[in-house]
């Protein structure tokens, strides 16, 4: 492959995948919107919540197994073990969640949202597993296309089905079926037009895979806990009508969250060779525009939400927020400082660090927690939003000490690798 020709593969790969994770970023608030207005905003609080408990289940289905799968250029585990590991996954969060369900005294309504969003987390997760095997092949314009056409026609979908019938389940099972049919036509297509061996499923690896990935996925799954533990919080304070408020005015910040990723995704394998290569100018510098171009990002929707956020949440959703637009910022402002923390946690990814940041998110963590169960009641959705904003400060100056440890660690072993010994008197 010319030169050329891998620019412009480069160039479509981050087009696509930044389609597809916009889009699919932009879905989860406008799955809002259409709850909002169809079903009411009691019904809308509800969602939010199972939601963002489901976005948690994702986080433990997909066992941040893609980073890995992607980056396993020695081809230590076959893609058949990955799939196992993701079906075992799949199966152990349903059953969590169920329990969990039936356990906590929600109405039969609540439980049919959250199982059937359940569901259609674990689609999702085994798509993913194929994207990281097509992603591997250098066709992840494929997986970007995939993302937006699911985006596309399960919202479409959805809200046709809702608007139609007013009934959220019987929506959400369309959604459900929309991302079964694309993945069974499109995505399985895809993968065999770039693996002609048939998958071999066996359990021999299940284990050494859990066991590599575990830190991994403990601190992605904190990760997942810190920007939604607000939401976990909130109902045993505050009534459905506020959790709705609530996910409408962090909406914005989940978009920023995701723009981290599709700033890191396309690199990844980039700042792996860099990594295998002992090229490490080449990777902080890589680093380095990645940072410095979600900072401007930040800067810009910081701004913009200063102006316009508020009365384009107002315009949305025909409700009265005048009285947030200091929380809409302060949330603004932490989003971004996570977004960061995502860029620099793919990067001691690649460097091998993976134990120590489970401890950085499990600080955090503890810390969002603790602020939110201190503030909560007394300043409702502020108090949400200061224990987002310190927690997301903590994380972000932990994790800038962490890889400032692993990078000096990496050239003082470089440097007394390279430096030649002493002749021998």
């Amino acid at each position: 492959m010319t030169k050329k020709s891998k620019s412009h593969n480069a160039r479509k790969d981050f087009i696509w995948n930044a389609l597809g994770l916009t889009l699919n970023a932009c879905n989860s608030l406008l799955f809002l919107i259409v709850v909002r207005f169809i079903n009411g905003l009691d019904v809308a609080g509800i969602f939010t919540y199972a939601f963002a408990l489901c976005i948690f289940l994702y986080a433990f289905v997909t066992y941040y197994n893609r980073s890995f799968q992607v980056s396993d250029a020695k081809d230590r585990f076959s893609f058949g073990d990955y799939l196992v590991c993701r079906l075992t996954t799949s199966t152990v969060g349903f059953i969590f969640i169920l329990i969990f369900a039936l356990a906590s005294g929600l109405s039969f309504f609540e439980i049919g949202i959250i199982l059937l969003l359940t569901v259609f987390r674990i689609v999702e997760a085994i798509s993913d597993c194929f994207y990281g095997a097509i992603q591997k092949k250098s066709k992840l314009y494929q997986t970007g296309i995939s993302l937006s056409l699911k985006a596309v026609f399960g919202l479409l979908f959805f809200f046709l089905v809702d608007f139609f019938t007013t009934d959220l389940t019987l929506a959400l099972v369309a959604l459900i079926l929309v991302n079964v049919l694309f993945f069974i036509f499109y995505d399985l297509k895809n993968y065999r037009r770039l693996y002609t061996n048939k998958i071999k499923f066996t359990t021999t690896n299940l284990r050494p895979i859990l066991k590599t990935c575990l830190p991994v996925a403990v601190f992605s799954m904190l990760a997942i806990y810190l920007t939604n533990c607000q939401k976990y919080i909130l109902p045993y304070f505050e009534p459905n009508e506020t959790q709705a408020i609530f996910g409408i005015l962090i909406m914005p910040a989940t978009v920023l969250g995701l723009i981290g990723s599709y700033l890191i995704n396309p690199f990844i394998n980039i700042l792996t060779k860099h990594h295998t290569e002992k090229n490490y100018s080449r990777f902080i510098s890589s680093s380095q525009k990645l940072l410095l171009s979600l900072a401007g990002i930040g800067v810009v929707i910081l701004i913009a939400c200063f102006f316009i956020g508020i009365p384009l949440l107002e315009l949305i959703f025909q409700l009265d927020l005048s009285l947030y637009r200091d929380a809409l910022q302060l949330i603004i402002l932490a989003s971004i400082f996570y977004a960061a923390t995502m860029i620099i946690s793919s990067l001691l990814t690649i460097l091998g660090e993976n134990r120590r940041q489970t401890y950085v998110y499990f600080a955090a963590a503890i810390a969002a927690t603790a602020i939110a169960i201190l503030l909560v009641p007394s300043l409702g959705i502020l108090g949400a939003v200061y224990s987002f904003l310190i927690s997301s400060l903590i994380l972000i100056a932990l994790y800038i000490i962490l890889l400032q440890l692993q990078l000096h660690k990496i050239k003082t072993t470089t440097t007394k690798t390279n430096t030649p010994r002493n002749p021998s008197s």
